[in-house]
């Protein structure tokens, strides 16, 4: 039976989508002028806003009453960005396991596979 996903969101953060390619400039002038404190981290083509806690749709609400600068603004999911982050090392680890394969001793190939499954298990137990 497949586990239902349940976020988990960061308290009094949430994550801003401007429109056409706006930078982190323009990001951090219109946060503070709106009434909120931009934290500087890009998250996925976003960024991170902060807002207080248990206020977050709330601040989502204000983000996108300007949806002609405004793409979207939603909850900060952390548990997103942790798998998201994982399955980027994932990604790596199996880059490099492509050139051992080319490059190396079928044995140290095996122990780098084993490693990965290992790390997937792991991972898909605590997810």
């Amino acid at each position: 039976m497949k586990k239902k996903y349940i976020p988990e969101y960061s308290k009094g953060e949430i994550v801003v989508y401007l429109k056409n390619d706006l930078d982190k400039d323009f990001a951090k002038a219109f946060s503070e002028k709106i009434g909120y404190k931009f934290l500087g981290k890009e998250m996925f083509g976003g960024f991170i806003v902060k807002t207080e806690a248990g206020k977050e749709d709330e601040a989502i609400k204000a983000f996108l009453d300007y949806n002609q600068l405004v793409e979207n603004a939603s909850k900060r999911d952390t548990k997103y960005e942790k798998a998201s982050e994982f399955f980027s090392k994932i990604k790596s680890d199996f880059q490099d396991l492509e050139e051992l394969y080319d490059k190396s001793s079928l044995k140290k190939f095996r122990k780098n596979l084993e490693k990965i499954i290992k790390e997937l298990k792991d991972f898909n137990s605590s997810f």
